[in-house]
């Protein structure tokens, strides 16, 4: 498959993921918490796909590798990730905890680099440069609170989610149907959330009809299509490409909070905005030159 099926992928992803926040704040306005649109997030991801399988007739029966390879994508890859990341709002705003999780792709790249070897060309250093440095743009304010607990939890966020794309990458769920392991990563989070958040916040199980719509979303959008188009790239381009990529994330977070949230537009949001817009553009024509000389060879 050609590399820019990749790419649109992984930005759909992003676009997906992005949405989070909009739909997770208004849940929570509405007498919930956040804990509890993370687990209904997964959960209802898991029904669903679920649901698929048993009406296409699906078999999603893993083998023993296949499951210790999902258990560990679940519990260290995913759930780890969210939970860290929002547990870190408790200590510091939500834009510096997204702009310090937002190291993942400068450690999967450094991480694919040393461990196997990828090779790293000038666009893709670039890109990732502009990305990073585009994300602390959108994400910038000048009364930043700075809590070392938050901010450690952030930065782990990011290195729990690296593990996560670089194990879709790399291990045994890269040929499984991407359906079938994001059932079994959905599946697994819910019930490591569940657990969690039974035992800090709790889990507010009974949910009104507005709540349930939002966590209606965020499963089928937020949570299925972004993942499900995460994995695809993954296996396209790579954990690398697809994890800077994924910086396009924080553009639609930002954008929407604009429109719906009546947020501030600032001149940072907009140097943002362009640097990750131009990440993308760099990165893109570099794989498809690439691309383009790999055929001629």
């Amino acid at each position: 498959m050609k590399k820019i099926h990749g790419i649109i992928y992984s930005m759909l992803s992003s676009a997906a993921f992005g949405l989070t926040p909009i739909w997770t704040k208004d849940a929570c306005s509405r007498g919930t918490n956040s804990m509890t649109v993370l687990f209904f997030r997964v959960l209802i991801t898991a029904i669903i796909l679920l649901l698929y399988f048993f009406i296409k007739k699906v078999d999603f029966k893993i083998n023993k590798k296949q499951f210790f390879s999902l258990l560990f994508l679940g519990v260290i890859g995913y759930a780890s990730t969210t939970i860290c990341l929002f547990l870190s709002y408790n200590y510091v705003s939500s834009g510096l905890a997204t702009t310090l999780h937002f190291v993942y792709p400068a450690v999967v790249t450094i991480l694919m680099v040393l461990i196997y070897k990828e090779k790293i060309h000038l666009g893709k250093i670039l890109s990732l440069i502009f990305s990073v440095v585009g994300v602390y743009c959108l994400i910038y304010t000048k009364n930043i609170q700075i809590n070392p607990k938050g901010v450690f939890l952030a930065i782990i966020s990011g290195v729990f989610y690296s593990i996560y794309i670089i194990g879709v990458d790399k291990g045994e769920v890269k040929e499984m149907n991407v359906l079938v392991s994001t059932f079994y990563v959905t599946l697994i989070s819910a019930i490591c959330i569940f657990i969690f958040g039974e035992f800090t916040v709790g889990i507010k199980l009974e949910i009104s009809y507005y709540i349930a719509i939002d966590s209606l979303c965020i499963a089928i959008i937020s949570t299925l299509l972004a993942l499900v188009a995460f994995m695809k790239g993954i296996k396209i381009i790579g954990s690398s490409n697809a994890s800077i990529l994924s910086t396009f994330e924080p553009i639609v977070s930002v954008i929407l909070g604009i429109i719906i949230l009546k947020e501030e537009i600032t001149f940072s949001i907009v140097i943002g905005t362009i640097l990750i817009i131009f990440s993308v553009l760099v990165l893109t024509i570099t794989e498809r030159v690439k691309q383009k000389v790999q055929i001629n060879i």
